[in-house]
């Protein structure tokens, strides 16, 4: 659970990075580095939602161990029809 919670942290960081450069880009006076750095602002945007779907999918596959570790229930067999 501690992995989650670090995915979790450097999600948030990213998203906090991403947040910041983009005020920096807005308060820039150059039209060239406004760009690049909303350039760099979507980029952090990308690597936080890149740790977010890689934490939602390592959730599932423990969901998935945890639901195939469990013993199956029974199935009822029907007697008589075809062999």
């Amino acid at each position: 659970m501690g992995m989650d919670h670090t995915t979790s942290s450097v999600a948030d960081y990213y998203h906090e990075k991403a947040r910041e450069i983009g005020r920096l880009a807005s308060q820039s006076r150059s039209a060239d580095v406004r760009l690049q750095l909303f350039e760099v602002a979507e980029l952090f945007r990308r690597m936080a939602a890149h740790v977010g779907r890689r934490m939602s999918s390592e959730n599932a596959g423990r969901n998935l161990d945890r639901a195939t570790a469990r013993e199956p229930s029974p199935v009822p067999i029907e007697r008589g029809g075809h062999p």
